[in-house]
């Protein structure tokens, strides 16, 4: 009977805990179904907070802003602009912005002239401009008294300037009798304002081949003299002509090495008379002996 009402008691505690759990586990679920919304919440606060200060600090700045630039002017107008030498399209008025020169330009700059209309504002891109070569887009720059600027724009064209009818580049290449090749080098750099130029090379030396690079590319090149080489002084003459006529001329002189053939007659006829100063001292060793030994012969008969 004992047993009995214990198990009975153990049965009623599991059946009161098991309770229990389940009420505190739904209490923990619906907290953690609130606690998103709280954090969504705080961050909806912040970000409202913030938006309010920054509006408020917006808003301060502006309207002391607004103080500073109280009674000064806004004028960031031009009464006056033109370009020295050269003409507007269109004509100027201070509510057109862009502007044209319709004719290429020459020159390396360009001088702008600009009036305000209002003294109290400054301008910046007037005076001496350079111009770089092909299409410019210069800008003059209009700041009113309270800041606001204003930009006025200028288009204009820098002309191309005419490729120079001249070498920026020569290659020599030496070609043997037996054919072999080897490049030789000429006496100083190849400068747009040096037209003549000089080279050493070896006797046996027949030609010269030359591979050449224009500054301007319709250039008709003609090369003579750079052929049958003769011992000495050489001049090989480079002719550049373009399409209008105009023609350049480069001058090479190649020294060629007398050959080895002179030299080697001139040693031949050193080393014909060398023998012969050989013998002839041999002669004369041979009579200061012999007439030695006569007069020691004769001295012995006394």
């Amino acid at each position: 009977m004992l047993i009995c009402l214990l198990l009975e008691k153990e049965v009623v505690m599991r059946s009161i805990i098991n309770k229990i759990i389940a009420i505190l586990l739904i209490v923990v679920f619906i907290e953690i179904i609130k606690i998103p919304n709280k954090i969504y919440a705080g961050f909806a606060d912040f970000d409202d907070e913030t938006a309010d200060a920054q509006g408020r600090n917006d808003l301060l700045e502006q309207q002391e802003q607004d103080a500073q630039n109280a009674g000064k002017s806004s004028n960031n107008y031009l009464t006056e602009l033109s370009v020295k030498g050269y003409e507007l399209t269109p004509t100027f008025d201070k509510q057109t912005v862009n502007y044209s020169i319709e004719e290429e330009i020459d020159e390396n700059s360009l001088e702008i002239n600009a009036v305000v209309d209002d003294e109290r504002a400054t301008v910046l891109g007037t005076g001496n401009v350079s111009l770089q070569t092909g299409e410019n887009n210069l800008r003059i720059d209009v700041k009113a008294e309270n800041g606001l600027q204003r930009t006025y724009f200028i288009k204009c064209n820098k002309k191309i300037e005419d490729e120079e009818l001249t070498l920026s580049a020569i290659k020599l290449l030496a070609i043997s009798e037996d054919g072999s090749t080897q490049e030789i080098f000429l006496n100083k750099q190849i400068s747009n304002d040096v037209f003549e130029y000089s080279c050493d090379v070896y006797s046996d030396v027949d030609k010269i081949q030359i591979e050449t690079t224009s500054e301007k590319s319709d250039a008709n090149i003609t090369i003579t003299g750079n052929e049958n080489l003769k011992e000495g002084k050489n001049t090989i003459t480079i002719a550049l002509k373009d399409n209008s006529g105009k023609e350049t001329i480069y001058k090479i002189q190649v020294n060629k090495q007398y050959s080895k053939k002179s030299e080697t007659k001139t040693e031949k006829n050193n080393s014909n008379i060398v023998p012969i100063i050989m013998a002839v001292l041999l002669i004369v060793i041979i009579l200061i002996v012999f007439s030695k030994a006569k007069k020691n012969k004769k001295s012995r008969k006394h």
